[in-house]
């Protein structure tokens, strides 16, 4: 009964549910960034491909950036 809860136990009811969504959101994440299906990271991807070509002073960020991108 939701009455007879305390508050504490409604917030940790709450807070191991989001983490069982969170974890599985992360789950699905890894394999879609592999898969190429995550549109935003594809953008990013290429555009740390075409940072580096033309600004080489900035090609470690454009490394992190693109590599972010990842599930690796």
């Amino acid at each position: 009964m939701l009455g007879c809860e305390s508050k504490e136990e409604r917030n940790q009811q709450t807070i191991s549910h989001t983490l069982q969504e969170a974890s599985t959101a992360k789950n699905t994440l890894g394999p879609a960034l592999d898969k190429k299906q995550v549109r935003n990271a594809n953008l990013f991807t290429e555009y740390g491909k075409v940072l580096r070509q033309h600004k080489p002073q900035v090609s470690e960020i454009a490394q992190i950036f693109s590599q972010d991108c990842t599930s690796s």
